[in-house]
């Protein structure tokens, strides 16, 4: 996991959603325009409960009767959606966004609204809250950001720091005579604070992300081994060195709890590594 980066503000939030309103027609935009003040404010607020580390004190939307016109800013491809959602791309360093940056897997083909547009349609085009994400991420998500007491669910990946912790494990597991590894991910507190564990713990748990690393963990495994033996047969003489220089390559554009460096590493540390490696020679 690693951190996305957020806009710059220059052209402000703000003067990007008015791009988006100005390119829609009647009944839209006289509405929008009807309402910009309410607007303006809630945009005001978004980032003053964001730089306050309190995003969960948003409050109700208060343009609720307007939804239809604000989500219309949302669903209907125009020009100006698109360029806000390649600035949000090419803020990003590269290879940052190969992966949906909630679980690691997959592509990021969609964009999450961190909250919910059904309940904040003011938010449909605001850059701080449309964050890349892959679909079964985003479908798991929904609206559900907030649990019973009123916490948020998912980490945001603009605005929350990802611990710098090593808080994902892994266990490889080889049951004989069945041919392949696998593997059993957890977590643990490794030095957090209790309110980034309880974040962390809850997006892994309402994601299910610890069942679908195990899930894809086979066939990622194999490539690695297959990398391996490749790197073997051209003349590569330390195979673990060159696992775990892939597992830092990993790391560093994924983050040290990206599950395929932290796979990499477990690998790299096995004893029984070079024997996995020479079945695919």
């Amino acid at each position: 996991m690693r951190n996305l980066l957020a806009l710059g503000n220059n052209p402000t939030y703000l003067s990007r959603y008015v791009a988006i309103r100005d390119s829609k027609q009647a009944p839209v935009r006289p509405v929008l325009v009807a309402h910009h003040a309410a607007i303006s404010d809630r945009y005001q607020q978004l980032l003053d409960r964001a730089a306050d580390d309190e995003l969960e004190a948003i409050g109700n939307s208060p343009l609720l009767a307007i939804r239809s016109q604000l989500r219309a800013c949302y669903d209907g491809k125009t020009l100006s959606l698109l360029a806000l959602k390649k600035a949000i791309k090419d803020a990003q360093p590269q290879r940052r966004l190969k992966y949906c940056p909630y679980c690691g897997t997959t592509k990021s083909e969609t964009h999450d609204h961190y909250l919910p547009a059904t309940r904040f349609p003011e938010f449909a085009v605001n850059g701080l809250n449309l964050v890349p994400c892959c679909f079964r991420c985003n479908t798991i998500k929904d609206d559900d950001w907030l649990d019973g007491d009123g916490r948020r669910r998912f980490v945001h990946f603009y605005l929350d720091a990802i611990p710098d912790a090593d808080f994902l494990k892994v266990a490889l597991l080889v049951a004989p005579p069945l041919r392949g590894v696998g593997a059993r991910f957890s977590i643990e507190q490794a030095g957090m604070d209790d309110d980034d564990w309880r974040l962390i713990r809850s997006h892994f748990d309402r994601l299910h992300l610890l069942e679908r690393y195990g899930e894809d963990a086979n066939d990622e495994i194999a490539e690695m081994l297959e990398a391996g033996a490749a790197y073997l047969q051209t003349g590569g003489m330390d195979v673990r060195a060159f696992l775990l220089l892939q597992a830092g390559n990993s790391a560093d554009v994924f983050g040290r709890a990206n599950w395929r460096a932290v796979l990499l590493r477990a690998l790299a540390g096995h004893p029984d590594v070079e024997d996995w490696i020479a079945e695919f020679s």
